[in-house]
């Protein structure tokens, strides 16, 4: 008569914690994706602020030397944190970068580029391959890598997720059609993943820590993962 009841209990009792676990799973996914998109539009309007309300325009009409512009456009990613801010003519190559990409690199577009060439403010999720994160930057190519290489059979190529945006420079006499081009790279993003961290698993006075991990997946590769902390010895 008494194994009943335990046994009633015991189940309820993990239905219960099944359930709780999955409403915090699901209220840090909300956290997460709240503070993406947060990055997401804050990348757009910074886009849209620099062809609109900066003197990018004039640089442009005034043909500017590139290595000035190249300084200019790192200046304002490095401001922006931002990995990458590149202005291309509307073939899509590349007229001056914040990484110093070479004059008339050709950019393989994209959905994010497509849309600015054609006029229209965007930004999205982007995922993008080796061959057209070389172009925008060595450096991007470098950090989408995988850490280590198989021991056996294909090298595994490199492969980013960017939070990017695009968008037309003004249409003017003034200057050639040209686009704005920018965004984060989500891969090995140490700054952004830590934040997220702290998003999902929010600090508050008088309640235990909790060192939870995030981490970030693109086509079932890991692309970014959160510090993990040795335990307290207290």
């Amino acid at each position: 008569m008494i194994l009943i009841p335990v046994g009633l209990f015991a189940l309820a009792g993990t239905h219960y914690l099944d359930h709780r676990a999955h409403a915090l799973a699901g209220n840090h996914l909300a956290s997460a994706r709240i503070y993406l998109e947060q990055q997401r539009g804050h990348v757009e309007k910074y886009l849209e602020q620099q062809v609109l309300t900066t003197n990018l325009p004039t640089l442009l009409a005034e043909r500017t030397p590139k290595q000035t512009l190249d300084e200019v456009l790192a200046t304002r990613a490095d401001a922006a944190r931002l990995d990458f801010l590149i202005i291309l003519d509307q073939s899509g190559r590349v007229i001056a970068s914040s990484s110093g990409t070479r004059t008339g690199t050709q950019v393989p577009v994209g959905f994010v580029l497509r849309e600015a060439l054609n006029g229209v403010l965007t930004s999205s999720y982007e995922r993008l391959d080796g061959t057209t994160l070389q172009a925008i930057s060595p450096r991007l190519a470098d950090r989408a890598g995988p850490a280590r290489q198989p021991a056996a059979g294909p090298p595994v190529a490199p492969l980013g997720l960017l939070i990017s945006a695009g968008t037309h420079f003004p249409l003017t006499n003034e200057h050639a059609d040209a686009v704005l081009y920018g965004g984060i790279l989500l891969n090995d993003n140490v700054g952004l993943i830590e934040r997220l961290r702290d998003v999902v698993f929010p600090v508050s006075e008088g309640a235990p820590r909790v060192d939870g991990v995030t981490a970030l997946f693109l086509a079932g590769r890991q692309v970014a993962t959160s510090l993990q902390y040795p335990d307290d010895p207290d």
